[in-house]
């Protein structure tokens, strides 16, 4: 990534504005540094409902530490309707340099599993302002070349008109994983099948012969710190065990996370859990909560010693039951498609992508991205392709 201030000077002098008076509601975008955009997050918090990843706890570690420095800066626009300035909504962003082209996308930096706006009170309620908000956004980001919006969460229920604001979008490779617990954890155990009940109790059983089985918040900085290096090290393990790269060891991810948790745990926001057998630990979850829904972030298990009783799938249902009991109901399992996640009976939800060209340089660009997903859905092409550019 690029410093913004090299791509854009109209960010320092607050010059780029622009309102729209097509009837309906106007609406006037406005640049932000990253530090206002927190606090708007701030204001925004208890005031309308927002997603877990518009939290002042989320987005505050976000600036301090991969969304500065050598990855770039990040930077926001802010969508106020004219009339009294309320405000519509705030876009967390982040400019990359592609082919290039800059490109703008959502500040994610491969940490948030789902992109949404920060939601103001004046946000559209209805597809006509929606429309406006999207062009006040867009004319507001003229100055780059493309937009490009990955993994956007258009299905929550109290702004209907959402996925308006993305006119052009189209289905995300990515999908979210969800649970929902309407009774128990024991109930909801039950009615995926009297062969996983049976399962469940026999791994428990296996576990808890080491000692019993005890479920700890962890609390405390000592506490919390081993508690979650410890999670650390077992994912790190297991990624370098397949070979693939994984860089959430990285110093700026490690900082990330642990900024994410000085700040949320007080705040009850996020959470470090940890199921012990007797004094050994069995599995750790990382995860945030926004409402009644919990975010599994990072999860880990030992699964050298109890690899057969499928300790992660143990640990996750005593940390759903913990929280049942406080009125947690969604527990959403995050984006990727792993087994666990459908032995658990997860039901997968929808995102969506957008790129939106700028300049007849991000026309190009956007053009090759789509030509890509489209071979990447028809392999027949995509052998054709290849043969054509000499790679087969």
């Amino acid at each position: 990534m690029i410093p913004i201030a090299t791509l854009t000077p109209a960010l320092d002098d607050r010059q780029a504005s622009v309102t729209l008076r097509r009837g309906g509601a106007p609406y006037c975008a406005v640049t932000c540094t990253a530090d206002e955009l927190v606090s708007l997050a701030a204001e925004m918090q208890g005031v309308t409902e927002q997603s877990a990843f518009s939290s002042p706890c989320w987005l505050g570690p976000l600036v301090e530490t991969l969304g500065s420095g050598a990855r770039g800066r990040m930077f926001g626009v802010a969508v106020r309707s004219e009339a009294d300035g309320t405000l519509a909504g705030a876009f967390p962003l982040a400019v990359t340099r592609e082919r290039g082209c800059n490109v703008v996308r959502f500040a994610e930096f491969g940490v948030t599993d789902y992109t949404a706006p920060i939601f103001g009170p004046a946000f559209p309620a209805s597809a006509a302002e929606a429309h406006q908000f999207y062009d006040a956004i867009r004319a507001a980001l003229a100055g780059y070349d493309l937009i490009r919006f990955e993994r956007l969460q258009t299905d929550l229920k109290a702004y209907p008109a959402l996925p308006a604001i993305y006119p052009g979008s189209f289905a995300s490779r990515a999908v979210g994983n969800v649970i929902v617990v309407t009774d128990s954890v024991q109930s909801y155990v039950a009615d995926l099948g009297r062969k996983f009940r049976k399962e469940v109790d026999r791994c428990k059983r296996h576990i808890a012969a080491t000692g019993p089985l005890v479920l700890e918040r962890a609390a405390g900085e000592e506490r919390i710190a081993a508690a979650f290096g410890w999670l650390e090290q077992l994912q790190s393990q297991r990624w370098e065990e397949t070979g693939a790269n994984y860089r959430l060891d990285e110093p700026a991810y490690a900082q990330f996370y642990r900024a994410v948790i000085a700040c949320g745990i007080p705040a009850g926001f996020a959470e470090v859990i940890t199921l012990s057998a007797g004094e050994v630990l069995v599995g750790a979850v990382f995860g945030v909560r926004s409402g009644d829904r919990f975010i599994v972030l990072r999860i880990a298990s030992d699964d050298a010693q109890w690899g057969r009783f499928s300790p992660g799938r143990i640990t996750l249902l005593a940390v759903m039951e913990l929280l049942v009991a406080e009125g947690v109901r969604t527990f959403d399992l995050g984006i990727g498609d792993y087994q666990f996640k459908r032995r658990l009976g997860a039901d997968t939800f929808g995102l969506a992508d957008l790129i939106v060209p700028l300049t007849w340089k991000g026309a190009a660009v956007a053009a090759a991205i789509r030509a890509k997903r489209v071979l990447a859905r028809q392999p027949a092409l995509k052998r054709l392709a290849d043969r054509v550019r000499g790679r087969a």
